[in-house]
């Protein structure tokens, strides 16, 4: 399925099927939404923010607006306490319809679509207090991960990011070289090492690589020899 757009919507379609067709509490769906982007590799497009009840997306809460308005899922409002409104989500026949074409459309859909439900099978008989701090406790790490630029543009992100030493000495052995070099010489390694891993020897070593200015086509060795005996 696409990123994006009618991608998303189907989705959602998607995970409401897998789901028994309905999902009780926009703060349950929007976690379920967070974790198969994150943990099950489904390709949501929503960005997400931190929010009180963990990571939340105001446009996968238009989305859900949207599929309400064209009639694909129905809305529930459920009194649960004084002053308090559960809403659930169901997809409706139509909904199901517009879901069965377009995953007929090609195998890589329905690949998708079987992701989905064995994601939703681990979570399915999870509370949703659980779902919201497993949600927010993959939000707070990949806060604190590294994440491997080109450049100072946000445009050059290549893509790669670390959230512990182990993941960081992976990625440096494959990572682009123009992103060593650019984050060698701005000091966001040791920073990194420091601040977030209380790694300050390992940032201090880091930092005296930087000042020996390594040539270009040693720097990824000399770098990984630091960093991975270090992981060991």
């Amino acid at each position: 399925m696409e990123k994006g757009g009618v991608g998303d919507l189907a989705l959602i379609l998607a995970l409401l099927r897998a789901s028994n067709n309905v999902i009780e509490g926009r703060t349950r769906l929007q976690k379920m939404v967070y974790l198969l982007k994150n943990s099950f590799d489904i390709p949501f497009g929503f960005e997400f923010r931190m929010y009180f009840y963990g990571p939340y997306s105001e446009n996968l809460a238009d989305t859900l607006q949207l599929l309400k308005a064209v009639e694909l899922v129905e809305e529930e409002k459920v009194k649960i306490a004084e002053d308090v409104i559960q809403y659930n989500y169901e997809i409706t026949d139509i909904g199901q319809q517009f879901l069965e074409t377009y995953l007929s459309k090609s195998a890589k859909n329905q690949e998708t679509y079987d992701r989905i439900r064995l994601g939703v099978q681990k979570m399915l008989n999870l509370p949703t207090s659980y779902l919201v701090l497993l949600s927010k406790k993959h939000y707070a790490g990949v806060e604190k991960a590294f994440y491997f630029f080109m450049s100072d543009r946000s445009d050059s992100f290549t893509g790669e990011y670390a959230l512990s030493l182990r993941e960081f000495g992976e990625k440096i052995r494959r990572v682009n070289l123009e992103s060593l070099v650019f984050h060698l010489y701005r000091g966001d390694f040791e920073k990194w090492f420091s601040e977030v891993l209380g790694a300050d020897k390992l940032a201090e070593e880091i930092k005296k690589l930087r000042q020996k200015h390594p040539s270009r086509d040693h720097l990824r060795e000399m770098f990984c020899d630091i960093v991975l005996v270090k992981e060991s």
